[in-house]
């Protein structure tokens, strides 16, 4: 019996042993992926910071070309209400003068030649009818 308690006791000895070998194996595993997965999260967190500041300097200047184009437009606009308002005065002014120039072709007295042909448009005119 003494034998055997004896021997019990040596594999119980060399269980508590062999645990304690697996119990700091496991230590170390998890620290390994610990650290693993501390790298690759550190690893993939750059990437997006990367991706990032890419992401947001290729906005900053499609920005800045955008903000060109809006001037640009802006510029050519203002150009066009000059043109427009040019136009306007050109035209008023031109009307301005037809209209006088006909009130004096209208004030004027008709030669008999001028006369004739009035008289003769008149009458086509109510012929035509």
């Amino acid at each position: 019996m003494q034998e055997l308690n004896s021997k019990l006791l040596a594999e119980i000895s060399e269980l508590r042993k062999e645990n304690a070998e697996v119990k700091a194996e496991n230590t170390k595993l998890k620290q390994a992926i610990h650290v693993d997965a501390n790298a690759e999260l550190k690893t993939r967190f750059e990437e997006l910071e990367k991706k990032n500041k890419i992401d947001t300097s290729n906005l900053i200047s499609e920005n800045a070309e955008l903000r060109d184009r809006v001037t640009k437009l802006e510029q050519k606009q203002t150009q066009s209400d000059s043109v427009h308002v040019l136009e306007d005065s050109i035209l008023h002014k031109a009307s301005s003068d037809i209209s006088s120039n006909i009130h004096t072709y209208s004030s004027e007295p008709k030669s008999s030649e001028n006369k004739e042909i009035d008289e003769f448009l008149d009458l086509k005119e109510l012929v035509a009818r």
